[in-house]
């Protein structure tokens, strides 16, 4: 709590909680920030018109990730 500067327990959960909203554990790949990228790289490289953004996607490792202990207990963790 010293290095928080924070004088109580309370005060760090009150916190944690009004910023708990801010943070997704959904790790899945998202398109239209895919194409987002993909239209501001496309601006300085003209390869990048020829890829499509939805062939770069690839779920495979993402759906490892989620398959892991780790991330189920991170999940049932943020639901509590």
């Amino acid at each position: 709590m010293k290095n928080l500067r924070l004088k109580n327990v309370q005060e760090a959960e009150s916190g944690y909680q009004a910023l708990q909203w801010l943070y997704s554990l959904d790790i899945k790949p998202n398109l239209k920030g895919i194409q987002n990228m993909h239209r501001l790289l496309a601006m300085t490289n003209p390869k990048m018109k020829g890829v499509r953004s939805e062939d770069v996607i690839d779920e495979g490792p993402v759906q490892r990730v989620e398959k892991t202990a780790f991330y189920q207990d991170l999940v049932a963790r943020a639901k509590r």
